[in-house]
């Protein structure tokens, strides 16, 4: 029976240059005479020619039946005790090597106790990739969130994260699927970005156009501004204008109502003196019927001596129409509308 206990040793396992080269040390030892077990870091095998039984079965060494001895013990042995071939670990360069059954026995347990070991130690390990799994599963989970939410936002609908969030183990929530409509998404996103960049500028033709525009009617709007001041000022003459000629007027009437009283005045002079004449007239009855026919005659003769009795109308006149009475003066009004 073989047995190899690599796994129960520390030391690395030999390539397969150092396990050539140690067998082949080995194999010159022994052919040099080297039997006294050196080579194995042992001493006193040649005394063991004089032992003529195995110590472990008590058979008996012949010239056919040789003695052996175990490469890890250094015990004498015979070919049925040291059935076994295993690594030694104070020499692991030197390959497989004859071992006693003892000794495999020993590395057996050592096998095991190491393999459990092993096994307790993988266990852990199992353990830490089930933990380091499990987060690394909540945290795609996280990311599947997470990017759901942004293809959300950029769809502008959330059916697939309701969908996601109703059933999170559907195969059409994988991260592939996911990356595939990352993808579109992104495709789309790319499309919106350059229609967006040709309608910026777009609008910024249409907002040079629109401050070309603005400084266009700042310049009428100056321009305005002044023809507006020149009117203002034209305005303060007109009403300064249509002051003097309310003045005017106040006085044209003044005027025009002297003018009527000096009238009246005239009015009533004439009337007193068409009074007195009528009275003289009278007075000169009453004094040409008291003289008689001579008086008639008188007056027959000479009619155009006579004076003339009755109403004459007087009129009163400068030689010159009245400019203030010709025409109104106009009005504040109608000078603006002018």
């Amino acid at each position: 029976m073989s047995f190899s206990p690599s796994a129960s040793f520390a030391s690395p396992a030999p390539g397969p240059d150092e396990q050539v080269a140690a067998t082949g040390s080995v194999r010159r030892s022994s052919l040099v005479g080297d039997r006294d077990g050196s080579s194995w870091g042992f001493n006193g095998w040649g005394d063991d020619d004089k032992i003529q039984s195995c110590p472990r079965c008590d058979a008996q060494f012949s010239y056919l039946f040789r003695r052996h001895h175990c490469k890890n013990c250094g015990g004498l042995v015979c070919d049925n005790c040291s059935k076994g071939r295993a690594r030694l670990p104070n020499n692991p360069v030197a390959g497989k090597a004859r071992v006693c059954d003892q000794c495999v026995v020993d590395f057996s347990e050592d096998h095991v106790t190491s393999v459990r070991e092993e096994l307790a130690m993988k266990q852990q390990i199992i353990d830490q990739i089930k933990r380091a799994l499990g987060q690394k599963h909540e945290e795609g989970e996280a990311n599947k969130v997470v990017i759901l939410e942004l293809i959300a936002e950029a769809a502008g609908e959330d059916s697939r994260l309701q969908a996601y969030l109703a059933d999170s183990e559907g195969d059409e929530h994988s991260f592939v699927k996911l990356r595939d409509l990352i993808d579109e998404q992104w495709t789309n996103l790319l499309s919106s970005l350059d229609r967006a960049s040709a309608k910026s500028a777009a609008f910024e033709v249409k907002c040079q156009e629109a401050r070309a525009t603005v400084a266009k009617n700042q310049a009428e709007e100056e321009e305005l501004l002044a023809k507006k001041a020149a009117l203002d000022v034209r305005v303060d003459e007109m009403e300064v204008a249509a002051a003097e000629r309310e003045e005017l007027q106040r006085e044209a009437d003044e005027l025009r109502e002297s003018v009527a009283q000096a009238r009246k005045q005239v009015q009533e002079l004439e009337m007193e003196r068409r009074d007195r004449l009528e009275r003289q007239a009278q007075r000169q009855r009453r004094l040409g019927l008291s003289f008689g026919t001579r008086g008639v005659a008188a007056r027959q003769a000479s009619p155009a001596e006579s004076p003339q009795l009755g109403r004459a109308p007087i009129t009163i006149s400068t030689g010159r129409q009245d400019p203030l009475l010709q025409r109104r003066a106009p009005g504040r009004l109608e000078e603006c509308r002018r």
